[in-house]
């Protein structure tokens, strides 16, 4: 039970403070291509597939260069994988490892016509891949990445239940890049609102991939009367099955409390 005044005046100051200077997330987007031509493959190849996806994505976004809340804070990767045992080839991207976005040859022992039609075995997967391995402790996982396998069959995207998704069939890179983009600005950032930009909002999940569900019951004046609740059994009956039922796409807890103030 929290007896105090509340903080009126500085609770405002603190939200005018937000609205004038959003909060800003720094993003990582990584494209993963895979089964297409490397012979010729090269970073300054790879270089070239990442800027054009940052041009694409800036179409997504349009005049205004912020992207989302991740504001200019954000960076793109790709990655050439042969899927033949041949090796990776990684953009360029300073301080930023693609390696540890991606496993080289990641799909070579599960290519295959059942494996890739199943999409949860598929998602489950391509997680166990993107974690990445030694050394990479902190940047395994981080990243929100799209995958392109060139398969000979009719074109699928799907979007994962972690942060990724794939695209599977005869697709040219010129046409992935475009929809690689998309999925960037339209999915992982804007939540899949075709609006436009959360600029000015909050992301609806922590940036650690948390999400806090806070309950607060006001008592306003309690010398003429005490409101209470059992929230326990509120949690018990409403709320856990959802956050059970949610569980694999985001982690969720619940907080309650009761509040004794004056106006």
């Amino acid at each position: 039970i929290y007896r105090s005044s509340l903080p009126f005046y500085d609770i405002d100051s603190l939200s005018t403070a937000i609205e004038s200077n959003p909060l800003l997330f720094p993003c990582r987007f990584h494209a993963v291509f895979v089964g297409f031509n490397h012979r010729t493959a090269s970073e300054f190849k790879a270089d070239e597939l990442r800027f054009s996806i940052r041009g694409h994505m800036r179409k997504f976004t349009g005049n205004d260069p912020v992207c989302g809340t991740c504001g200019n804070n954000y960076t793109v990767s790709v990655t050439l994988d042969s899927n033949t045992g041949s090796g990776c080839v990684h953009s360029q991207n300073g301080n930023v490892k693609s390696a540890c976005a991606w496993r080289c040859g990641g799909l070579t022992d599960f290519d295959s016509d059942d494996n890739l039609k199943d999409d949860e075995v598929f998602d489950e997967y391509l997680e166990s891949v993107l974690r990445g391995g030694e050394g990479c402790s902190n940047l395994g996982g981080k990243f929100y990445t799209v995958v392109v396998v060139n398969r000979d069959e009719e074109v699928k995207a799907v979007v994962g239940k972690h942060r990724h998704a794939w695209i599977i069939g005869r697709v040219s890179k010129v046409d992935a890049l475009e929809k690689i983009a998309e999925i960037f600005v339209k999915v992982f950032v804007n939540g899949g609102r075709d609006e436009g930009s959360i600029h000015e909002e909050f992301m609806p999940v922590g940036a650690d991939g948390r999400i806090v569900l806070s309950f607060n019951l006001l008592n306003a004046n309690p010398r003429d009367w005490i409101y209470h609740w059992d929230f326990q059994k509120v949690d018990e009956i409403l709320l856990a099955p959802i956050i059970e039922a949610l569980g694999t796409v985001a982690n969720i807890s619940v907080e309650s409390q009761v509040l004794y103030h004056t106006p």
